[in-house]
């Protein structure tokens, strides 16, 4: 038996009475990227949902602040509403894949931002377990969260590229280890592409760097595990900011810069721009 909703009461929540189409069923459709599948289904014409974790409103809370952030408009998911369907909770927002229809064509690429997020298992290193802990079974969580750390582009351009879609249907996911250097990222995120489609996402990367920088939200809360979902085709290039689950109010009166003695939020934004200027 389905336990009761789990929506936030606080906030205005409706209520489905038919189920949302199943993602397993529609997997080349209504997912974005590999972290999607079996969290996000298609709603309506242009929208998703992204189903919640249990008890997890983190989330619609922030999404909820974020769409009264002018400052934000235009550079993130438009955010409609939360959804109940027999005690589980969704987020319905724009589909931010609906400007490419045909994903015969397109390149998905979710980048995590961040010099502080949850990476893969790595090699042994320096900051590894010790034999002690390797005994024990046990290693402190901060220590092990920045030896995962390592593994990946995180700890020096302050972002890591986690999954990457293809035009065949092929979800490339092994990127977190073997790219870490600004040439592998742009191997990687470019590729052969146009010159055009360069320019507008490097274009793109300077717009959404001055919104998070004059956001209100981005000034009052820290933010770990966000990403920046790339799409792009042979003509058409765009950006988005996505996933603020894990988004943490700081005290009154502090000001977050997003910088690596914070999150690393805009640390890995001016990287890629960075990047894709150095690419003419």
């Amino acid at each position: 038996m389905k336990a009761a909703a789990k929506c936030d009461a606080s906030k205005s929540c409706s209520y489905l009475t038919t189920p949302p189409l199943n993602c397993q069923h529609h997997k080349n459709r209504c997912r974005h990227t590999k972290g999607d599948i079996r969290a996000l289904a298609r709603g309506s014409t242009r929208k998703i949902l992204k189903k919640l974790p249990d008890g997890a409103n983190n989330e619609v809370a922030a999404y909820s602040k974020i769409s009264q952030d002018g400052a934000l408009r235009g550079i993130m998911p438009k955010f409609i509403r939360e959804i109940e369907y027999k005690g589980d909770c969704f987020i319905e927002s724009e589909d931010l894949l609906w400007r490419y229809p045909n994903p015969k064509e397109r390149y998905i690429i979710d980048v995590k931002l961040g010099t502080r997020l949850v990476s893969e298992n790595g090699r042994r290193r320096p900051t590894a377990p010790t034999e002690q802990e390797r005994r024990d079974e046990s290693i402190n969580k901060l220590r092990y969260m920045k030896f995962r750390e390592e593994q990946s582009s995180t700890s020096t351009l302050g972002f890591r590229i986690d999954v990457a879609k293809l035009p065949s249907g092929k979800l490339q996911k092994d990127l977190k280890r073997h790219i870490k250097t600004k040439e592998q990222v742009l191997e990687e995120i470019l590729g052969g592409q146009k010159w055009a489609v360069r320019k507008q996402l490097r274009q793109r990367l300077m717009t959404i760097r001055a919104g998070v920088e004059n956001s209100q939200f981005f000034q009052s809360h820290e933010v770990v595990g966000g990403s920046l979902l790339i799409v792009f085709d042979s003509f058409v290039a765009d950006a988005w900011l996505i996933d603020f689950a894990k988004v943490t109010k700081v005290p009154d009166g502090v000001v977050l810069n997003h910088h690596p003695n914070t999150d690393g939020y805009l640390t890995g934004l001016d990287s890629l721009i960075e990047i894709f200027q150095s690419y003419q």
